[in-house]
């Protein structure tokens, strides 16, 4: 898969460090996206059945969030 490092985020609302493991190209599958932006994996299949939530893409077979992407939704949902 490549190398991957070690990504945290700081909970809008408190100061809890959440860290996940991203490949080098920022890359997070489902489970790791949903810990990053504190909510279940379930929520984001049914988000991006829906159309919403953060951007998402198909390779392989498998969904994958990059890391960019999620912090520009978070910032967005912050602000809207």
């Amino acid at each position: 898969m490549g190398l991957s490092r070690d990504v945290g985020a700081m909970e809008l609302a408190g100061v809890d460090l959440i860290r996940v493991k991203a490949l080098a190209d920022g890359r997070l599958n489902r489970a790791q996206a949903a810990q990053f932006i504190g909510c279940a994996p379930r929520t984001l299949s049914l988000w991006q059945f829906q159309g919403r939530g953060p951007r998402s893409v198909l390779i392989a077979g498998r969904r994958w969030y990059f890391l960019r992407d999620l912090e520009h939704w978070i910032a967005s949902e912050a602000v809207g």
